[in-house]
């Protein structure tokens, strides 16, 4: 942050999100590539702890492998999952309605995912906090 010239406006925190919710309140929260690595319980619980820390209005940011419902595409969060299954206990690529009704619970309106992946093949869903 500092060689972006952002350190007075970006605060960058490490905090166990899956056991409580992060200290202070936040205009803006990104979430990149950790609901995948997540069971989804902790994922729920994840999405309601940083929910509560994202201030009245404030945006939530989810990037990572985010299925279609149909749970086949896009490939690769189809390919993602079957590295997966071999390789860790929990963790998956969610549907796009699991992450919807986790944000919905969690008290966020506004809620899109974005038709396109970024370069390195991941989804993208925004939500902007209730009032």
């Amino acid at each position: 942050m500092e060689e972006e010239g952002a350190a007075d406006r970006v605060k960058v925190i490490a905090a166990n999100v899956v056991s409580g919710p992060l200290p202070g309140s936040y205009d803006v929260a990104v979430m990149r590539g950790l609901l995948q690595v997540l069971s989804p319980q902790d994922a729920r619980l994840v999405v309601k702890h940083i929910g509560a820390a994202v201030n009245p209005r404030g945006k939530i940011y989810i990037i990572g492998q985010i299925l279609d419902d149909s749970r086949t595409s896009p490939l690769e969060a189809v390919g993602f999952n079957l590295a997966f299954i071999s390789t860790y206990d929990a963790g998956e690529s969610y549907t796009e309605t699991e992450h919807r009704d986790w944000l919905s619970e969690a008290g966020f309106v506004d809620i899109e995912r974005a038709n396109f992946l970024l370069g390195d093949g991941s989804g993208l869903i925004t939500a902007r906090k209730r009032e």
